[in-house]
């Protein structure tokens, strides 16, 4: 635990050592901007954000929480385990909404802003980019489904990976590449057993009545093509594609998302996260 192997009485003595009353966990330094940006859009005060050093880390903070009841919170992406039922519900584990963080961070009245703001214009249609959102992930739905047999079923398959370069069209980064997804589902298919297939259709279906599929796949694979609809669109208003970095991309993201927070909070993302931190009230 972060170089440490902390004993639960230790870890409860961290609120004196830092004078703080609250020490949060998350996942690593780049979850902390996020994190950070919640909790001051809702006025929590007196807090500690700390970086695990990943996700096994993390769960160890986690059990410490249920197990021995540790005075100490944790912040989380919530991954699969929504949809797996294997989500734990505890007042000082607190989770993303969607995946993880970068799928609030890609909700597209924040991609409707930014592009704004790197073409140089004074607003963009949201719907159009809710549009492309909505139908570029809804195109890895089955991948998904398999994703979830896979994870279920420790079957220790690579079905998505981290990043969707290889699903896209190597032309036009912002499309999908319909023949290479049809191929790999078709691989999986013929691999992967039809029953465990389908109890985790019926899983996954039932959480994507509820929330858009772009809240349901792992929002650092979307960053490639997020990056490239940008640019797309930017290049559309003011004929010269903007240049942007993955790390510009996240801080402009991050100062949207806390001026969302403060004016357009009943966004189901942020009011989830909002109802979460009442604990600390």
């Amino acid at each position: 635990m972060n170089s440490l192997n902390y004993s639960s009485k230790a870890l409860d003595v961290l609120t004196e050592f830092h004078e703080k009353p609250y020490i949060v966990y998350v996942e690593g330094v780049d979850d902390i901007p996020f994190w950070n940006t919640i909790f001051k859009a809702f006025h929590i005060k007196n807090y500690i954000l700390k970086p695990a050093g990943g996700s096994p880390e993390l769960e160890k903070y986690c059990q410490s929480i249920t197990t021995d009841n540790v005075d100490i919170f944790v912040a989380r992406d919530t991954h699969f385990t929504e949809i797996l039922k294997t989500k734990i519900i505890h007042p000082r584990i607190i989770w993303t909404y969607g995946h993880s963080i970068e799928n609030s961070l890609y909700h597209p009245n924040n991609l409707a802003e930014v592009i704004s703001i790197f073409s140089r214009s004074q607003s963009y249609d949201v719907s159009l980019a809710e549009k492309w959102l909505l139908q570029f992930t809804e195109e890895f739905r089955y991948l998904l489904i398999f994703e979830l047999v896979n994870q279920k079923y420790n079957l220790g398959l690579e079905i998505l990976g981290d990043a969707c370069g290889k699903f896209v069209d190597p032309k036009k980064h912002h499309l999908t590449s319909k023949q290479t997804i049809n191929e790999r589902e078709n691989e999986l298919a013929q691999a992967i057993d039809k029953k465990k297939y389908k109890r985790c259709e019926k899983l996954f279906t039932m959480i994507a009545s509820k929330k858009p599929i772009f809240f349901l796949i792992r929002g650092h694979f979307l960053t490639m093509a997020i990056n490239s609809f940008i640019r797309h669109e930017g290049k559309n208003s003011s004929k010269k594609p903007p240049s942007i970095s993955n790390e510009s991309l996240y801080t402009n993201l991050v100062l949207i998302l806390k001026n969302e927070c403060i004016s357009n909070s009943s966004r189901d993302d942020i009011q989830y996260l909002k109802n979460q931190l009442e604990v600390f009230t």
